[in-house]
């Protein structure tokens, strides 16, 4: 079974793009701790959502904000405008738990928490995944 589960600090605002075929992609980078004291080191690690998960990702997450993200490890390599091979992992979003939320107060702010009444969490399946 191949599932990752983060907690952490988003480090990067939101950036939402869509593919040629209207599929839409949200991508930015969780800042992890571990350990404490002495010991302690930040992993930065790039996470990646894709169609309705990056939408609402990309809608309700701010720089900054705490989440929790369920998703699977995936390595990928292309060839860069200078042919070199260029090795990516990052993690595929399954689920996203938005753990702080600000009243929106301008075009650029983040909204309310959306699921504040909501006591179940909404899963994303399998054929949720354009992979």
């Amino acid at each position: 079974m191949n599932q990752v589960i983060l907690s952490g600090r988003l480090v990067k605002e939101s950036d939402l793009r869509y593919t040629q075929t209207g599929t839409a992609i949200y991508s930015n980078t969780v800042a992890v701790d571990d350990g404490y004291g002495d010991n302690k080191k930040t992993y930065f690690i790039d996470i990646t959502a894709f169609q309705k998960t990056a939408e609402n990702a990309a809608q309700w997450t701010f720089k900054g904000q705490r989440v929790n993200i369920t998703g699977k490890l995936v390595k990928r390599t292309y060839d860069n405008a200078e042919g070199k091979k260029v090795y990516i992992t990052e993690v595929h979003v399954q689920q996203i738990e938005y753990m702080d939320f600000k009243e929106k107060t301008g075009t650029d702010a983040p909204q309310k928490n959306p699921f504040a009444d909501i006591s179940t969490p909404v899963y994303i399946g399998e054929n949720d995944l354009p992979f």
